[in-house]
C-alpha cells in the first residue's frame, strides 16, 4: 500500500508541475475553477475551487465539491492559496 501511495504523490506532484509549466503565462481571474491537493493524514484529495480573489500569486476561493474521505474541508469553505498549488484549471461559460 505504502508503492501505491508513493506513485499516486508522484502522479500529483507530475501533473501539478506539468500545469505548472504548460500554464505560467495563463491568466488567472476571479470566477475561474481551479483544482487543489487537499491532504489529511494519510487521505489525499483533489478539490475544485472557484476563484474569488487573485491577488499575484495569491489566490482565494470557495470549495466547490464535498470531499469524498477528509473532515478537515467541506462544500463551501473560503481557502487560501499558492499559485504554485494549482494543479488544473477550468473555465465555465
Amino acid at each position: 500500500m505504502e508503492n501505491l501511495a508513493l506513485v499516486h504523490k508522484e502522479c500529483c506532484d507530475y501533473r501539478c508541475n506539468k500545469w505548472q509549466q504548460d500554464h505560467k503565462d495563463l491568466i488567472l481571474e476571479p470566477g475561474m475553477w481551479v483544482k487543489k491537493q487537499f491532504t489529511q493524514d494519510t487521505f489525499t484529495e483533489h478539490i475544485w475551487v472557484i476563484l474569488t480573489v487573485v491577488d499575484g500569486d495569491s489566490l482565494t476561493g470557495t470549495l466547490d465539491n464535498d470531499p469524498f474521505q477528509l473532515t478537515n474541508v467541506k462544500w463551501g469553505d473560503i481557502i487560501s492559496f499558492d499559485r504554485s498549488e494549482v494543479e488544473q484549471h477550468m473555465i465555465r461559460d
